[in-house]
């Protein structure tokens, strides 16, 4: 077992490019080279399953050697998150037991952003639970929820940073004192303060991890206009949270011509072609066959 964190993965692009077809090829490449390696499907589409042509969920499935895969889910991070939140209320405010919290709580689950927020508790999770691995490769969802989940820490930093600001002035108007020193320790003694305080360290070290070398991006993309344009978008929002694209895959095509053209538009450290496959890439067949023939350009990533 490694005791260096993992290298770390995360495939990003528009319906239907095959980012979940090149997640499934990249994992598989990389678990034949010796690495231990965990394919991660975020994408509430299952469509990892279909490609293995095998039932997944969060219980690892090793198809081959070196290589686990697992379907995160959701529904059930969304539930472990909003019964802590409720029970964090409950300890902290007595006095509410005596509303029914539990109907607010059922009407959370359908929130906005919430979903994202049980994909970053996934995250973490995974992390802690597979320290060993060389490397994580992360099935990413559509466009609109992987953005979103990778600008949840930044603005989970700021709410909290304001949140912090207005509990110190409550605690200050109130004249209640916040902390106390025993030696040359300071204790809180606030618990909605210290709350706040682990939260900001909790997001603050995903944030930084986000940014870590470790971690590599990995833009899908097709050859025609509707691809890159949606692709122009992802790197342009991807700038705005200094998150880097490191590698452009054109999918289903090695046509000089598109290579420079997303390169052009799509700044990154490589620009890679993929030819298109003469079989559909399902089966471990098929996909340890396609692998063989382009074992060359697989060596690039």
């Amino acid at each position: 077992m490694s005791d260096r964190s993992p290298d770390l993965r995360f495939l990003l692009g528009k319906g239907g490019v095959g980012k979940s077809t090149f997640s499934a090829l990249l994992a598989l490449d990389k678990s034949k080279a010796g690495l231990n390696t965990l394919l991660v499907s975020m994408d509430p589409a299952h469509n990892q399953a279909d490609i293995f042509q095998q039932p997944l969920s969060e219980k690892p499935t090793a198809p081959s050697p070196n290589l686990r895969i697992l379907q995160v889910n959701l529904e059930k991070h969304i539930k472990n998150y909003l019964k802590e939140s409720e029970n964090n209320i409950k300890q902290r405010y007595n006095y509410l037991t005596a509303f029914n919290i539990q109907d607010h709580f059922k009407t959370l689950q359908y929130s906005p952003g919430i979903e994202e927020y049980a994909m970053l508790r996934a995250y973490g999770t995974l992390l802690k639970t597979y320290p060993g691995c060389d490397v994580i490769i992360f099935d990413m969802p559509p466009t609109a929820m992987a953005l979103r989940f990778f600008s949840l820490p930044q603005i989970s930093l700021s709410w909290i940073e304001e949140l912090i600001k207005l509990r110190e002035k409550i605690l200050k108007k109130q004249q209640i004192v916040s902390n106390i020193r025993m030696g040359k320790k300071k204790i809180e003694t606030d618990p909605v303060l210290t709350r706040l305080k682990e939260m900001q360290k909790e997001y603050d070290s995903i944030s930084q991890r986000f940014e870590s070398p470790s971690l590599g991006i990995l833009l899908v993309t097709r050859p025609d206009d509707l691809s890159l344009a949606e692709s122009q978008r992802i790197h342009k929002k991807m700038n705005e949270l200094n998150l880097s694209i490191d590698q452009v895959i054109l999918n289903g095509s090695m046509d000089e011509k598109w290579l420079v053209k997303v390169s052009h538009h799509i700044p990154a450290n490589d620009h890679i072609g993929m030819p298109q496959s003469k079989d559909p890439l399902i089966g471990m067949n098929n996909l340890t066959g396609y692998l063989s023939a382009n074992a060359q350009q697989f060596k690039k990533i």
